[in-house]
């Protein structure tokens, strides 16, 4: 099992400090591109792309092209999901070079798909199908699981879009039964709480109400794993409330057990150990990082 975000960033920074002391530069790329990540997921999206900016220059100065590849894709994500489209087409487009100049099994997957994602996002329904079926085609064939998962649950939301219920169902069935051939495992580059909650969508579009509720109760286990431990209830609110697909499963799922009366006490992503300290730290650690800063347009990115 993976560890959920409070213990993932303890471990990192640990590392963080080991691989400084060590001078192991290219292994403080890939760290520091995970704490990206972690960053990412609590929802504080500007402190993660600087650490993501901080990582790719890392790699290039060590020539580490893949791991390079890696990190402009996530950039790349990063500001489609915040709208940032120019943006997002330069990171997407150096990483499609470096990947396809690469050319490992999965890089003639990866142009249709970010390309379908950034249709998807600008609400081409039609051109984002074509190029997720364009993908989905070609990673039949590959052993690259999470990636297909993606593909196919962004297929599911386009097709829903498109008002085509049944695609969107065969879409979501088929990322779905994917998960559980590999044991509902935590697969790295997966959101699978996303891939429930398109599945939940698909079904009760179709009509599959019962079906639909049992998907939403998956995705919602997915939705509060990763803070079980996390006590500082700051940063707990940070991640429920900054990505829209988790806002509408807490949504969805509270207005599913109202109806049923089935909450009582306190609601499960709210439950948690509070530590009033990690709060203070949170608060001690801005101010060191802000009084650092230099120039106007760094406060403006700071968060």
């Amino acid at each position: 099992n993976e560890p959920d975000i409070a213990v993932a960033l303890r471990l990192l920074r640990r590392s963080l400090a080991a691989f400084e002391a060590a001078g192991y530069v290219e292994r403080q790329g890939i760290i520091t591109h995970n704490l990206g990540n972690a960053y990412s997921d609590l929802g504080l999206r500007r402190r993660a792309r600087r650490l993501f900016l901080q990582a790719s220059a890392t790699y290039r100065r060590t020539g580490a092209l893949g791991s390079l590849t890696v990190t402009l894709w996530v950039l790349s994500w990063l500001e489609l999901e915040e709208g940032h489209l120019e943006a997002a087409s330069v990171f997407r487009d150096e990483a499609l070079a470096l990947a396809e100049s690469a050319q490992d099994e999965r890089y003639r997957s990866y142009r249709p798909f970010i390309l379908g994602a950034f249709a998807l996002e600008t609400r081409d329904c039609a051109q984002a199908i074509r190029y997720l079926d364009e993908a989905d085609s070609i990673l039949r064939q590959l052993d690259a699981v999470a990636l297909h998962i993606n593909v196919l649950t962004m297929l599911g939301r386009a097709c829903l879009l498109a008002h085509d219920k049944e695609a969107a169902l065969a879409a979501t069935r088929r990322a779905t039964a994917l998960h559980r051939a590999h044991g509902l495992a935590g697969l790295e580059g997966m959101h699978p709480e996303e891939t429930w909650w398109l599945h939940s969508q698909a079904l009760a579009a179709s009509g599959r109400k019962e079906a639909a509720r049992r998907a939403l109760a998956t995705a919602y286990r997915y939705l509060v794993k990763p803070i079980a431990s996390l006590s500082d209830e700051g940063l707990r609110r940070n991640y429920l409330n900054k990505s829209r697909v988790r806002r509408e499963i807490v949504t969805a799922w509270l207005a599913g057990n109202r109806k049923r009366k089935s909450v009582t006490g306190r609601i499960p992503h709210l439950t948690g150990e509070s530590n009033l300290r990690e709060p203070f730290e949170r608060l001690a650690d801005a101010g060191l990082r802000l009084n650092e800063l230099r120039s106007v347009a760094e406060l403006h990115e700071f968060n």
